[in-house]
Order: C-alpha cells, then sequence, then structure tokens
C-alpha cells in the first residue's frame, strides 16, 4: 500500500507572520530559502519609503505585543542581513556607484525601502534608551573602544 507524502503546513506564527518575512518552503531542489525581507523592489524611492515605513511600524507591534522578547534582538540582525542580501541582489556598489539618477526602479525602491524602515525605528530607539537606558550612563567609552580593538585583533 502506498502512502501519500502530502503533510499540511502549518501557518507562520509571530516573527515569521509578518508580511516582509518569506519562511522557507519546499524541499530538495525546490526548496525556496527563508527571507528577511521579502517585500517587491517596485514603486521607486518614494514607494519604496513608505513601504519602509509601514513595514517598520508592522515589526514595532509585533514587538510590542510578543511576550517572550527572548530572540527579538535576532529579529533586527535578521531583517538588516537581509537588507543587505538585497542591495547585493539589486546590483550593490556598482549600482550605488552610478549615482541615484541613474539607478534601477528596483534598487531605488530598495533604498527608500531601507531609509524608510529605519526613519520609523529611530525615534522608537532614541525614545527607548531616554526612558530605559539609565545603565548607559555608566559606560566608558574608551573602555568600550579597547575591547572592541582588542576583539578585532583576535
Amino acid at each position: 500500500m502506498k502512502t501519500s507524502t502530502l503533510t499540511s503546513t502549518p501557518e507562520p506564527t509571530g516573527f515569521a507572520a509578518l508580511p516582509f518575512v518569506r519562511p522557507a518552503s519546499g524541499r530538495g531542489k525546490r526548496r525556496v530559502p527563508a527571507s528577511h525581507w521579502a517585500v517587491p523592489a517596485t514603486g521607486g524611492y518614494t514607494g519604496g519609503y513608505a513601504t519602509g515605513m509601514a513595514m517598520a511600524t508592522l515589526f514595532l507591534n509585533f514587538l510590542r505585543e510578543t511576550p517572550d522578547a527572548g530572540a527579538i534582538p535576532l529579529h533586527l540582525t535578521w531583517i538588516v542581513a537581509a537588507f543587505a542580501e538585497r542591495f547585493e541582489a539589486e546590483g550593490g556598489a556598482a549600482m550605488e556607484a552610478r549615482g541615484s539618477k541613474n539607478w534601477t526602479e528596483g534598487f531605488m525602491s530598495l533604498r527608500g525601502q531601507q531609509a524608510g524602515f529605519f526613519w520609523v525605528l529611530g525615534p522608537w530607539l532614541s525614545a527607548a534608551v531616554q526612558q530605559l537606558g539609565r545603565t548607559l550612563d555608566t559606560v566608558d567609552e574608551n573602555t568600550l573602544l579597547a575591547q572592541a580593538a582588542e576583539e578585532l585583533m583576535g
């Protein structure tokens, strides 16, 4: 008797349910890797900017509504890494060097998405450190720079 290889796929939850996240799918040669910034690069800079702002607001709502904040620092890391991957996919440094008047629509849209996303996050990060950043008052900048330099030296 032959058994079915069909399985149900659960709906994404949490971070994976955000509209800009594409969970991995498929198997073997048909496997599509996850993307933490699966937003179409269309609409030019202005459309990208508005889209980035909307996605950042959805991300902030997710952070606010997520009771378990354990993996949250990773979420922003994944988004930034996905921006870097998409930057390369849209032409990277060579496209950047052309100057904005010569960028493709996709590159321009992605740059707008990035700018809009971080424009929304900036004030929230600033407010967070103003309200919750008392421990930053004890940070010694020279000590941190020395630690960073030492780590970079291996």
